[in-house]
């Protein structure tokens, strides 16, 4: 019997498997490509650390102990045990005793040594009291390998001590060496001067300070504890944030936080200029508990760049700030043009929400150009009784420019036949008359009336306008 089907359908079923099978694997790579830009430009910088940190690693390798030689084989340097025998002298009442002189104390030193075997181990090397030859002849007859010296080294010119320093020790006559105990329990020797009378003055109130932090219960006092930490941390700085937020998580005045961080003078932090702050131990810890819980926006301030040219209340109206905000803010004075390419301060509007990039944080500035007339640069030659106020006058400008000009002081003069720059307005031209053509003709090189007056020579035919330029601060500290 034979079987009867229906081709259409079937072919129209096959149809239907295709079409989803086709549909499946595009959204397979669909996913596929998603997560791939989502990897390679959502999480770039974050997963480029981490690669980073992967590869760079930072392993402790214990330094090699052993002989030191040169190519030939010849000991460099040895190594031996070192010990230290130290005497506090604050707990030694009768350090002026004689058993504690050089001469008992090296040869009961080398009598140790000795009998412990390590003699020609262990050198020994005595210091303190020796201020000359014959002491280190004396210490080195005991048995001494060598000595250590500390005042007589502080004059020679070997050292780096200050010369007024040096001037006084060397001149300082036994009766004005004042030994005394220090603060430390160590016994000191120095020139006697109006500074050190003060100090010893306080000494006995500093070393009863001392006693009491170092045994508070002696004295029937609970000192609270000092956990060890430093004073202050650096906080890093991930996103754009207002000044006054940072310091509202930080719980510190304005004051405070600009005197740790005298940069912060803009309303803003741009993460991508000041990557930290500092604070102190305290505040540091509350505003990283403090940052998590922060809800709204972290900065409502950012950097925008001038397209054009523009006057201070045409840029406010583009920002959508006042425009004298604009000014107090970015600090811009009266009657000045903001140039093309400026960096802003502005209110972070809807469409400027994103943190600014680190090119902009880096290479901001703000150029500013005279808000008038276009000025001309007129090269002149002084004439024999010209000066400063002269030329001011016959300018109609003032001294103080004329003098920065020409890099002079106000009340100048200058000598016949030295060149003079100044700036004028640029004069609207109008068709010459034919008395003008006739006097042009008759004098080709234009005259200032005066007998002695400057003659300008040089006349530019391009126009230069004065401009101030002025840095932001938005850059890495």
């Amino acid at each position: 019997m034979t079987e009867l089907r229906n081709t259409e359908h079937d072919l129209a079923r096959f149809r239907i498997r295709v079409l989803a099978a086709a549909l499946f694997v595009l959204f397979a790579f669909g996913l596929l490509v998603a997560r791939l830009v989502y990897l390679q430009i959502g999480k770039h910088e974050e997963l480029s650390t981490q690669a980073e940190n992967n590869r760079i690693a930072v392993v402790p390798i214990p330094p090699n102990r052993g002989l030191i030689l040169d190519r030939n084989g010849v000991v460099l340097a040895n190594n031996y045990s070192a010990y230290t025998l130290e005497i506090a002298p604050a707990k030694v009442a009768d350090l002026d005793d004689p058993r504690f002189d050089f001469e008992n104390v090296i040869p009961q030193s080398l009598a140790f040594l000795r009998s412990a075997g390590i003699e020609k181990e262990i050198p020994l090397i005595a210091a303190g009291g020796i201020r000359c030859h014959a002491d280190i002849a004396r210490v080195q007859a005991l048995g001494a390998a060598a000595v250590q010296i500390g005042t007589p080294f502080a004059v020679t010119l070997e050292s780096d001590a200050h010369a007024e320093f040096k001037r006084v020790l060397a001149g300082a006559k036994p009766e004005d060496i004042v030994e005394f105990m220090s603060v430390a329990g160590l016994p000191a020797r120095a020139v006697r001067t109006p500074w050190l009378e003060t100090y010893l003055k306080y000494l006995p109130k500093l070393q009863a300070v001392k006693n009491i932090v170092a045994r508070p219960a002696d004295f029937g006092l609970s000192l609270p504890e000092l956990h060890n930490h430093p004073y202050f941390l650096s906080v890093p700085i991930e996103h754009d944030m207002d000044v006054a937020v940072a310091i509202r998580l930080a719980g510190m005045s304005l004051e405070d936080f600009q005197t740790l961080n005298p940069q912060m003078n803009r309303p803003v932090i741009l993460a991508a200029g000041t990557p930290q702050v500092l604070l102190p131990y305290d505040n540091a810890n509350r505003f990283v508990r403090e940052l998590p819980q922060h809800r709204g926006p972290l900065a409502t301030w950012t950097a925008w760049t001038a397209p054009k040219t523009m006057r201070p209340a045409e840029a406010a109206k583009t920002a959508g700030m006042s425009e004298a905000q604009m000014r107090e803010v970015n600090r811009i004075p009266a009657h000045m043009l903001i140039k093309t390419g400026s960096t802003l301060l502005v209110p972070r509007g809807n469409a400027l929400l994103a943190d600014v990039s680190s090119h902009v944080a880096d290479n901001a500035m703000l150029s500013l150009a005279p808000d008038g007339p276009t000025l001309r640069r007129v090269s002149l030659r002084a004439g024999r009784k010209d000066s400063v106020a002269s030329v001011a006058r016959r300018y109609r400008v003032s001294p103080a420019q004329v003098a920065q000009w020409n890099e002079v002081g106000a009340t100048a003069t200058f000598a016949p036949g030295q060149s003079i720059v100044v700036y004028v307005a640029q004069a609207t031209r109008k068709a010459p008359t034919q008395s003008q053509h006739t006097a042009r003709g008759a004098h080709p090189s234009h005259q200032v009336a005066g007998a002695h007056t400057a003659t300008p020579n040089t006349a530019h035919a391009g126009s230069s306008t004065a401009h101030t330029t002025k840095h932001l601060r938005l850059a890495k500290n």
